[in-house]
């Protein structure tokens, strides 16, 4: 938490927040802006939402800030500044509330990445199946078609019995990796 005056500068600031500009107390913020702190492209960046709030009164809400961290790694925070007024109403300066969001924003670009490697697990795996479906499917009809060349040969009742069992079970066979290379084509998409 901390409060800036009409110029951008802090009047005064919360303990977490001196810590986090890298000061030992609070006490060490007053008369200083951003610029003291922030690379320039950063400083500049918060003073101009700053003075616009400031011509305008409109508050910045949660706005998500990537920031740099004392000992120069980038943080994130999510920053909520409303305008200060006094008794007559006039714009004072500036209360703002500066929350560390880096471990959230940390989460979230592990789970994309997590679920961006799950997708493509199941687009691999889709693919595999389609692959093998096709290449079980290929000798199997070859099996069932040549199952039925073999019935309309004269045969025996016993051996009549054992091709019509092969060319049953191959339909079936067909059947189930038909049903796979279906499941698999509408998982790929």
């Amino acid at each position: 938490i901390y409060f800036k005056d009409k110029d951008s500068r802090f009047l005064q600031c919360s303990l977490a927040m001196a810590r986090r500009l890298g000061l030992q107390n609070p006490e060490q913020v007053v008369g200083k802006t951003d610029f003291d702190f922030h690379p320039p492209k950063d400083a500049t960046e918060f003073f101009e939402d700053e003075q616009h709030l400031l011509r305008t009164g409109v508050p910045l809400i949660n706005k998500i800030e990537r920031q740099t961290a004392t000992d120069g790694s980038p943080i994130w925070a999510s920053v909520t500044k409303v305008p200060t007024r006094n008794r007559a109403g006039e714009l004072t300066g500036i209360i703002g509330i500066s929350r560390d969001i880096t471990d959230l924003i940390r989460i979230e670009h592990e789970l994309a990445v997590a679920r961006d490697q799950a997708l493509e697990s199941v687009r691999i795996k889709s693919q595999f199946l389609a692959m093998m479906s096709h290449e079980i499917r290929t000798p199997m009809n070859a099996i069932v078609g040549m199952t039925q060349i073999i019935l309309d040969t004269p045969l025996t009742l016993e051996q009549r019995d054992f091709a019509e069992t092969i060319r049953i079970s191959g339909f079936a066979l067909l059947d189930i990796i038909n049903d796979i290379l279906d499941f698999s084509k509408i998982e790929a998409g």
